[in-house]
């Protein structure tokens, strides 16, 4: 039997140079790919988190849209009025992410009216780096109102309005655009 184990320990010569060589390349081919994978994933869950945070936004301004549909703003109009038929009403536009400051920018207005303080809080939310951030200069953001009127003056016009609202966002360099299109209010002109 130990005749058995000599011969056996003979024939084992172990690893050459080379073979651990090539072992180690192939083991550090894998840790780079799965590193690769780990970044991907984290890129993947902030995007992911920007786009969910986006839509948290819109759906609030669009919220705050139909729940002032009926109060009074300024020279007796409200919040959604639209004096231009041609062209969509910009009630608020970001072009450029400006850095959040907590100390300097407040949430909450301190208007006499409803209406300016929603406009202070989706100041805060949209124009700064706060909630949604802003990967390149291309990044916009708009809040737009849109009045279709019935102007048909023929016998059966109604003169009836209904106002929409248009919530856009644009993201990474301008390429994912985001939209919703919702309805606000509805006047009828009887």
């Amino acid at each position: 039997m130990d005749r058995a184990i000599k011969y056996k320990n003979i024939k084992q010569f172990g690893l050459s140079i080379l073979e651990a060589l090539v072992a180690t390349v192939i083991v550090g081919i894998g840790f780079v790919a799965v590193f690769q994978m780990v970044n991907y994933s984290a890129q993947s869950i902030n995007t992911s988190g920007e786009r969910t945070k986006s839509n948290f936004l819109i759906d609030m301004i669009a919220e705050d849209l139909i729940a002032e549909k009926n109060t009074i703003y300024q020279d007796n109009r409200k919040l959604h009025d639209v004096d231009d038929f041609d062209d969509p009403k910009t009630i608020y536009e970001v072009n450029e992410c400006k850095k959040y400051v907590s100390a300097i920018t407040s949430m909450y207005g301190t208007a006499a009216n409803s209406p300016q303080n929603k406009k202070t809080k989706w100041a805060h939310l949209m124009n700064t780096n706060n909630i949604v951030k802003c990967k390149t200069d291309k990044d916009k953001r708009s809040v737009k109102i849109i009045k279709i009127k019935d102007t048909w003056s023929g016998s059966g016009g109604t003169n009836d309005s209904i106002y929409f609202g248009r919530i856009q966002f644009k993201m990474n360099d301008g390429k994912k655009r985001k939209f919703l299109y919702f309805e606000i209010d509805y006047e009828l002109g009887l």
